[in-house]
């Protein structure tokens, strides 16, 4: 899956630089991270459910996923549920 994360100043202000992470509430070592450009805009790909093993197969899920952006040392989160692509829109 793909979420898409747009940081925004304001309304329509793109944030060129901000640090965006998307991180599992599940598994701790799931985390992705971008930098959004002049449009203000990053993509990461994650991971929604997980099946290892051939004779035993198991589930890993990891959803939720929290999405933090942050710039001039302001952060901003929001929970999302990674089942389709999503594009989440943070307004600083």
């Amino acid at each position: 899956m793909d979420p898409y994360v747009r940081a925004l100043a304001g309304s329509d202000n793109p944030i060129n630089g901000a640090s965006v992470s998307v991180v599992s509430s599940r598994i701790s070592d799931e985390d992705y991270s971008c930098t959004t450009g002049e449009n203000g805009e990053c993509s990461v790909e994650v991971t929604e459910i997980y099946y290892g093993g051939t004779l035993n197969v198991s589930k890993t899920e990891y959803n939720p996923y929290e999405v933090r952006v942050t710039s001039d040392d302001m952060t901003l989160r929001e929970a999302v549920t990674v089942n389709e692509k999503k594009t989440v829109t943070l307004n600083f």
